[in-house]
């Protein structure tokens, strides 16, 4: 209900989402409604509320992105952001868990993952 009112639209506007065939028909009445706005105005209109909605970026945007920030999603290494490991384990710390990503190869990582 929350992206159909930031898109400015009803449930009686739609058809029934759960008739596969109607999908295109749905997508396309959503393009027609994004198109109309730039990136910065949905992320403005949506900020705040319960609607599952992000904006598409760039490698070079990503890592100063708000959400990503918060959350220490990515690290810079030579210059570059890359993303970090995921997933995160409460009982590890991160620097121990990339330390034994970057050195294992990927068979002991699952092996110790199991235990």
């Amino acid at each position: 209900q929350a992206l159909l009112d930031g898109l400015e639209l009803s449930a009686s506007e739609l058809p029934d989402r759960n008739v596969r065939g109607n999908w295109s028909e749905i997508r396309r009445i959503f393009a027609s409604r994004i198109i109309g706005r730039t990136r910065q105005d949905w992320e403005s209109r949506f900020a705040g509320t319960d609607a599952c909605v992000s904006p598409v970026l760039s490698m070079k945007e990503a890592p100063e992105y708000s959400h990503n920030a918060a959350r220490n999603v990515f690290e810079q290494r030579e210059g570059v952001y890359i993303p970090r490991l995921a997933p995160r384990f409460a009982s590890m710390e991160n620097s121990q868990m990339a330390e034994r990503a970057e050195n294992a190869e990927l068979e002991q990582i699952l092996e110790h993952w199991a235990q």
